[in-house]
């Protein structure tokens, strides 16, 4: 188990978020396209180099929650959302956000 201080829970924090913007002049919206991208890219190259190195293929568990229809008579909705991840695009995503911090 981690113990964080009140000091370093601030630093993570204030490095993460500060007021609802991501940091070092990006917003949002940047970071979750870069990682978006970081992880499409991870996951082509974990097929294509998954006869190469099998373990970049391998599955991690599903991400998500089954889809939710709401019928209201005039319209329906139906939300869901699932996110599958292998080892290359699990890479892909770490890469693209320490990308994010360094740009």
């Amino acid at each position: 188990m981690i113990n964080l201080d009140e000091t370093s829970f601030y630093f993570i924090s204030v490095i993460i978020f500060k007021g609802g913007v991501v940091l070092k002049g990006r917003g949002l919206g940047f970071l979750i396209i870069l990682l978006i991208i970081g992880g499409l890219l991870g996951s082509l190259l974990g097929i294509g180099l998954g006869n190469v190195w099998p373990v970049l293929k391998q599955g991690l568990p599903l991400i998500g929650f089954e889809p939710v229809t709401m019928d209201l008579s005039v319209i329906t909705f139906t939300f869901g959302f699932a996110l599958k991840l292998n080892v290359a695009s699990a890479i892909g995503l770490i890469l693209a956000f320490l990308l994010y911090f360094k740009l």
